[in-house]
């Protein structure tokens, strides 16, 4: 429990990306305002069923401290502030743009807001309304959920088990429309449970991606695309070798498939960027470099060819 929480801290919006990578677009007051004055009402029940559940106290503690642990420091505004509202409100005043987006992100993470919000995605959409309405650069992606059934003999038989797939994140105007277009299609098809492997490789190279390592990014694409055309071909009871990758695998796929044969080079072209810039096999005497462009090239190649193969095929 202890290790996850630093693991959740871990993966915020300051920590993916790199110094250089870091958006040096200033943030208005009126937003940072408006971003306190919404998490004020959220948290003191304003947008509950009953209107009566005030968990502000509980809200304001919680970020504090985990603001706290993130960066390493007692007081976050620098000014002593006793009351964890006011401290993190002086913070959220005052802090670079990457740290502001943290907050927004740890937002979810803090329990106590469920008591008050039914509906994760509504929020999502207000902070969404309020980057707009300041012409931001940003935008915070969904909250993604898998329900399945409760097995028979567990604490609530009958009902649902919720797992959830994807956090909210915030992410800069360049990340947009791959983000939308490619990526949260990705990851609602991988949500199904017969893609539990594919969908953690997936995670994986979103979280390489997101650390800067764009080498095991590029080999983590690899794996969950691997890894999706394996799963069809048992679904599909198509013979194939266990230890195949992308280019027999797309041999099996295409023979026993209606797909047109000019799909085939796009989709290998997956398997040859990462065969030649990943880190999956040894550079020899030429280093191999694999950039941000590049990673955001194979994120969104294989969140595509993953969408387009499991809708079209299965």
């Amino acid at each position: 429990m202890i290790a996850e929480y630093y693991r959740r801290l871990s993966g915020v919006f300051s920590r993916r990306r790199t110094p250089a990578e870091r958006p040096r677009d200033s943030i208005s007051g009126t937003l940072r305002n408006k971003l306190l004055l919404l998490c004020r009402d959220v948290v003191e029940g304003r947008f509950s069923y009953d209107g009566r559940e005030d968990v502000s106290d509980e809200f304001w503690f919680e970020m504090q401290r985990a603001l706290q642990h993130l960066y390493g420091r007692s007081d976050l505004s620098r000014t002593s502030a006793h009351d964890p509202a006011r401290d993190v409100e002086l913070f959220v005043q005052a802090c670079p743009p990457e740290e502001l987006c943290d907050f927004i992100e740890k937002i979810f993470d803090i329990q106590c807001v469920w008591r008050v919000v039914s509906d994760e995605n509504e929020l999502v959409e207000a902070i969404n309304c309020i980057f707009d309405s300041e012409s931001a650069p940003y935008k915070l992606t969904s909250m993604i959920k898998h329900y399945e059934d409760a097995p028979p003999g567990s604490l609530f038989p009958g009902g649902k088990i919720i797992t959830i797939a994807a956090y909210p994140k915030v992410v800069c105007a360049d990340d947009d429309v791959i983000m939308t277009e490619a990526i949260a299609p990705a990851l609602s098809v991988l949500s199904d449970p017969d893609y539990t492997t594919a969908n953690a490789e997936f995670r994986d190279a979103l979280n390489e991606y997101r650390k800067a390592d764009y080498g095991d990014c590029l080999t983590k694409c690899g794996s969950a695309f691997e890894s999706v055309m394996k799963i069809i071909c048992t679904k599909k009871q198509w013979p194939f070798d266990s230890t195949a990758t992308v280019a027999p695998l797309l041999q099996v796929v295409f023979a026993n498939s209606n797909l047109e044969a000019f799909f085939r080079e796009p989709l290998t072209l997956i398997a040859t960027v990462r065969n030649r810039l990943s880190k999956s096999h040894g550079a020899g005497p030429a280093r191999r470099i694999a950039n941000r462009h590049i990673a955001q090239w194979a994120i969104a190649s294989t969140a595509a060819a993953i969408t387009f193969l499991v809708q079209g095929l299965t």
